[in-house]
């Protein structure tokens, strides 16, 4: 039932999931050049940040700050090419 699928994805989810960073992130991490949000470099002197899913923890990239922060995940989950489920 759609209504039961939809309780259990929000409480699967509700919860912001800590941050999976390996080695292979540091080193994506530490060598970004550019923001993998908005594409731009990062300014000398500027702060990068880690940016990652708060559903899955899986690290994303380097960010500039302001990128981060605004940055929004999609409202609904596919389940399906045909069907999607919106929370």
């Amino acid at each position: 039932m759609l209504e039961v699928d939809i309780k259990d994805i929000y409480i699967k989810f509700k919860e912001k999931k800590k941050m999976v960073f390996n080695k292979d992130d540091k080193r994506n991490f530490e060598e970004s050049a550019v923001c993998h949000i908005c594409k731009k470099p990062f300014e000398a002197g500027e702060e990068k940040v880690r940016d990652h899913c708060h559903l899955r923890g899986k690290f994303r990239g380097a960010a500039h700050n302001c990128c981060n922060v605004n940055y929004k995940d999609p409202s609904f989950f596919p389940r399906n090419i045909s069907q999607s489920v919106w929370i």
